[in-house]
């Protein structure tokens, strides 16, 4: 029994994941850079936020895996 909710289980997340495809690819801020509606500059400032976020991110599941350990 639990193989088969392990196997359910992994179903409903790849069905999730694969959710979030047409979710990314219909963003209005996706369309507008596909027709050069946002400058360069923006996208350059828009990338470097994602990336300090997510390097902030990374050290904070770090720690929080430090401390559960």
């Amino acid at each position: 029994m639990t193989y088969n909710n392990s196997k359910l289980t992994l179903i409903e997340d790849i069905q999730g994941d694969l959710f979030i495809i047409p979710t990314i690819h219909n963003h209005p801020y996706i369309d507008a850079l596909e027709k050069k509606q946002i400058s360069k500059y923006k996208l350059e400032i828009f990338i470097c936020e994602q990336y300090k976020i997510i390097a902030n991110d990374k050290r904070n599941f770090a720690y929080i895996c430090k401390i559960d350990s």
